[in-house]
């Protein structure tokens, strides 16, 4: 853009901010949100609250909204979680969607309060009434795992499908879940890709993962490894950690790729450093065949044991045999044929096997 044009909207950017003070200073709640609001974009929290603060005792429900949440995050003043609720709550009374999403979650999860789910979904609901589509989708997932009412699938349809209706990602993916899963609808893998597709777009990166899934099995679309690295690379790049251990996959199998170890390494510690036990064990693999990282058995048997106690059932083999070979780890017979019952309990027939034949 040339430069002059750039001077220009930073300076009709300046006038707004001053004519919305200049009003705010007369006592106009609205203008002193939309002051606060161009405050907090420059990163001036302190007077951002002043303003917000001027706007919420106006009655303007984004305001009260707004100073909560700086509140609760300690900017412009110090962190109060307790001082914030009230305020987040008063902006759900109001008629602000977004102060209804905030304290339900801060219920949900029992931030500056006690963990209430039934005052979480409560508010929750509030902020859906109030047109916010994102706050119906959570309100879905609240039906779904019957947190703080009675579980509801048909309920939680409904609402995933005006959620998804608004643009909501959430609900898209809720939504697809369903169909995925076949849970309180017929099952119906086209329909759950083409839900998880606009969830995508919509800022639900599990969404890509799932539908990276879909093209890399053949599920419900044509095949196309090129598509699923792309989708978990989407995935991945926005911190779902089964995205980057799906991408880890595909570049150690070398579907729709090269084969690149290094690569894989990369991708399996972000799977397994996010909880995915089993690209923990993965890894562990990579460091005992010296694949895209220096050979490590020790390194490899601490990756297993990560992996077993996420509840792979192979890290837990591949545990035991260290433990009974010494392989970066002393010798504990006693402890491996635990860790095969344990496997073998999980139904890993190569544990039962194992435990089958020392006996």
């Amino acid at each position: 853009m040339h430069r002059a044009a750039v001077a220009l909207l930073i300076l009709l950017a300046a006038s707004e901010s001053d004519l919305w003070k200049k009003l705010c200073d007369a006592g106009d709640a609205r203008a002193c949100r939309a002051f606060g609001n161009a405050l907090e974009a420059e990163k001036d929290f302190t007077h951002a609250a002043d303003a917000f603060r001027k706007a919420c005792d106006g009655g303007d429900p984004e305001g009260c909204t707004s100073l909560g949440l700086l509140i609760q995050h300690g900017q412009g003043m110090p962190k109060d979680e307790a001082a914030a609720v009230p305020l987040l709550e008063l902006g759900c009374k109001r008629g602000s969607a977004y102060g209804c999403y905030f304290a339900g979650s801060v219920y949900r999860i029992g931030r500056g309060v006690a963990r209430d789910m039934a005052r979480a979904a409560s508010f929750f609901r509030l902020g859906c009434e109030a047109g916010d589509a994102d706050t119906c989708a959570t309100l879905g997932d609240a039906y779904i795992r019957g947190e703080g009412v009675r579980a509801d699938p048909a309920e939680a349809k409904k609402l995933y499908e005006k959620a998804c209706a608004g643009d909501a990602g959430a609900g898209c993916l809720g939504l697809g879940n369903l169909y995925y899963d076949g849970h309180s609808v017929p099952k119906d893998d086209a329909r759950a890709a083409k839900l998880w597709a606009q969830a995508c777009e919509h800022d639900a990166p599990m969404a890509c993962s799932n539908l990276g899934a879909m093209y890399e099995r053949a599920i419900g679309v044509d095949k196309d490894l090129t598509r699923a690295a792309a989708l978990y690379k989407k995935a991945c790049d926005a911190g779902v950690a089964i995205g980057c251990s799906n991408l880890g996959g595909m570049y150690y199998n070398g579907w729709g790729m090269p084969v690149d170890y290094f690569r894989a390494a990369e991708l399996y510690k972000k799977g397994c450093d996010g909880g995915d036990a089993l690209r923990c064990t993965g890894l562990g693999t990579l460091y005992a065949d010296g694949k895209g990282v220096a050979q490590d058995l020790k390194r490899a048997a601490a990756l297993y044991e990560e992996g077993c106690e996420g509840g792979d059932a192979d890290g837990c083999v591949l545990l035991a045999t260290a433990l009974q070979s010494g392989a970066g780890v002393p010798k504990d017979p006693v402890r491996a044929a635990a860790l095969l019952k344990r496997a073998c309990d999980a139904a890993d027939k190569e544990a039962c096997d194992a435990l089958a034949a020392q006996k």
